[in-house]
């Protein structure tokens, strides 16, 4: 049956299966090896890839900040620089307003005056109608002449050359800087 040389083959043959799976297994142990280093460097590049893209997300981030920060500021300045331009038309308003309430009253003023005036010259041609024809009976020369329209002429030139060089009743429209210096008291 067993024949001596068959026993050491069959040794041979267990030797050869034993050395073939060491083999086997060390190889496979090898590519188990193997693929867990790839698989460690594929995680440290996953990571350092992630670790960069994150980078460069916080910067973007970083950025984005800063530009709403900025963006932010400049709001405020325009808020402000807004403030102050109507802060300006609201006083220019103002004092638009007051300038027109003063020319309003300066032009009533000067409306009551050319009435009053007109209405003293209608009394004044009455009054010298009627003392015309009341001393035109007395018919003294004198009187005549002081009565004749040339005559009068001359006194009222007389007396309104000497007005217009010592008295000054023009009211004036106010100046600007007037009104002005009126708003900041």
């Amino acid at each position: 049956m067993y024949k001596s040389g068959d026993s050491q083959n069959f040794m041979n043959a267990t030797q050869g299966v034993d050395a073939l799976i060491g083999g086997f297994g060390a190889g496979i142990e090898a590519a188990v090896q193997a693929l867990q280093e790839r698989a460690q460097e594929r995680q440290h590049t996953d990571a350092m890839n992630e670790a960069t893209a994150s980078a460069q997300w916080e910067q973007y981030a970083r950025t984005l900040a800063r530009e709403n920060q900025r963006l932010a500021q400049n709001l405020s300045n325009l808020e402000n620089e807004y403030s102050k331009q109507e802060s300006k038309l609201n006083s220019i308003n103002s004092t638009f307003s007051k300038y027109n309430a003063l020319l309003v009253a300066r032009i009533r003023k000067l409306d009551d005056t050319l009435q009053r005036q007109s209405a003293n010259e209608f009394a004044y041609n009455k009054m010298r109608l009627m003392l015309m024809e009341t001393l035109e009976h007395v018919a003294d020369p004198l009187v005549v002449n002081l009565i004749s329209d040339e005559g009068q002429l001359s006194l009222l030139r007389k007396d309104r050359d000497y007005f217009m060089e010592h008295q000054d009743v023009r009211m004036g429209v106010p100046a600007v800087e007037d009104v002005l210096k009126l708003r900041d008291k």
